[in-house]
């Protein structure tokens, strides 16, 4: 069985007062906006009605959506790396294949 490895990365401009929230095993849970939104980015971005992750997701946000609580999306990267095993690229969408 092939293994992959994706890793995102996203960069964003938030507002002042922004808090990053650590879960109680130290590792980043989400950001806390100043409007008290909780914003958790995986690979979308889940917003929760209240100030943490405590009750369930309301749903994930556009750039719109981001950008109407001021948090700008600035650049982002997705890589695919192959560890192990063989897999097929499909890059009949690619422009000028």
């Amino acid at each position: 069985m092939p293994k992959i490895l994706v890793t995102v990365t996203q960069e964003y401009d938030v507002p002042e007062g922004t808090e990053v929230v650590l879960a109680p095993t130290g590792v980043v849970s989400g950001l806390r906006l100043p409007s008290g939104n909780f914003l958790k980015h995986h690979i979308a971005v889940e917003h929760f009605e209240g100030a943490n992750d405590d009750e369930d997701a309301c749903g994930d946000l556009d750039e719109i959506e981001l950008n109407n609580m001021d948090v700008l999306t600035l650049d982002g990267d997705r890589v695919v790396d192959v560890l192990s095993g063989e897999v097929h690229t499909d890059d009949t969408r690619v422009l000028g294949s």
